[in-house]
């Protein structure tokens, strides 16, 4: 009994270890490895006069997270940072023999490199200036056209709930029902067009890594997250660059991270009959009677639950680990409920049939 408890023992304790083996790799495996359609921050470092200055130490901060990544200007002044998720950040150049330029509030879209450049004065590296940037940045850096979909629109846009009790289900509230904020995109959830594409043919990506489907690529309801996961969305309409393939348009989503401060939230979206208005003539009448009187019809019998939450944070284990600034974790997810009568019919072979 006490050698088959050992060897019990003994399992269970390699279990914990390949298990926590495991979640340790994932928790802190290098952001590097994750995505193919970059994000990030570029620009050139120059003096008063105009001339380059090289081997700048270069310092990009998330102003949400905290986390800050490095590099060193090139020898003719320009430098780039990549991996960045999409959020607001602050850069810092640092040099000996020049004052420190801080740059604020530089904001880095969904797979889009922002332009940062700085010019340094000359002084005591422990002076610093800060500048704030400017609102809005061009792109530089890629010949794609596309619009963006930044997250207080894609946060406080009216979800998309569907149009009847002929329209409802699983597929009314789907986070590419936001690729239509963009110009040039037709169609419907199902089946839809980038710029006048071919149905099924734009490129989906989630994080930068594409969402590869065996067929009817670009359609998404098999593989909607919830909307509270959407961070911002970029729909890429032409001149694409050569990271997405040969597809006639791409929809590129970026999702939530979690930040230093933990919040969360929950929310009910609710249809039910007894909120719904009856129609206004009674099935199989297509207008008023004899008198002008338009009768009422039935109410619509519906009773839809749409619910879930999120919760993000950083990951904090007391006199462990603890992840400000440099772990942080964020988790959503939905449920959907519809009660409803079916009126599908179906028939099945009788014996002497079969």
């Amino acid at each position: 009994m006490f050698l088959r408890f050992l060897r019990t023992n003994l399992s269970c304790q390699h279990w914990l270890a390949g298990g926590l083996a495991f979640c340790l790799l994932f928790v802190f495996s290098p952001q590097g490895v994750r995505a193919q359609g970059l994000s990030g921050v570029t620009g050139t470092i120059t003096d008063e006069s105009g001339a380059v200055i090289p081997n700048v130490a270069v310092t990009v901060t998330n102003n949400a997270t905290g986390v800050s990544s490095h590099a060193v200007g090139t020898s003719v002044g320009s430098y780039t940072v990549t991996d960045l998720i999409p959020g607001t950040y602050t850069v810092k150049f640092e040099k000996t023999g020049f004052q420190t330029s801080v740059l604020n509030t530089v904001y880095v879209d969904v797979g889009k490199f922002a332009t940062a450049d700085a010019v340094l004065k000359v002084g005591n590296i422990a002076q610093a200036i800060e500048v704030t940037a400017a609102p809005i940045a061009l792109e530089t850096t890629q010949p794609q056209l596309g619009t963006v979909v930044e997250p207080k629109i894609a946060q406080e846009v009216p979800t998309l709930i569907g149009g009847g009790p002929g329209n409802i289900g699983p597929r009314d509230r789907q986070i590419d029902d936001l690729i239509f904020l963009a110009p040039g995109v037709t169609g419907g959830e199902f089946e839809h067009r980038i710029n006048g594409g071919v149905s099924y043919q734009n490129e989906v990506m989630f994080n930068g890594v594409v969402a590869v489907q065996s067929e009817t690529q670009g359609m998404q309801s098999n593989i909607n997250p919830p909307f509270e996961m959407v961070n911002e969305i970029e729909v890429l309409t032409s001149n694409f660059g050569a990271q997405y393939g040969l597809a006639q348009g791409v929809a590129s989503y970026r999702f939530v991270s979690g930040s230093n401060q933990l919040h969360g939230d929950g929310f009910e979206l609710l249809r039910n009959t007894i909120l719904d208005a009856a129609g206004v003539s009674p099935p199989g009448t297509t207008g008023p009677d004899s008198s002008g009187y338009y009768h009422p019809g039935p109410t619509p019998v519906i009773n839809q639950h749409n619910f879930g939450f999120s919760l993000g944070g950083p990951v904090f284990f007391p006199k462990l680990y603890n992840g400000k600034n440099k772990t942080f974790f964020y988790v959503s997810a939905d449920w959907f409920r519809l009660n409803s009568t079916d009126t599908g019919t179906n028939t099945i072979p009788t014996p002497a049939e079969v």
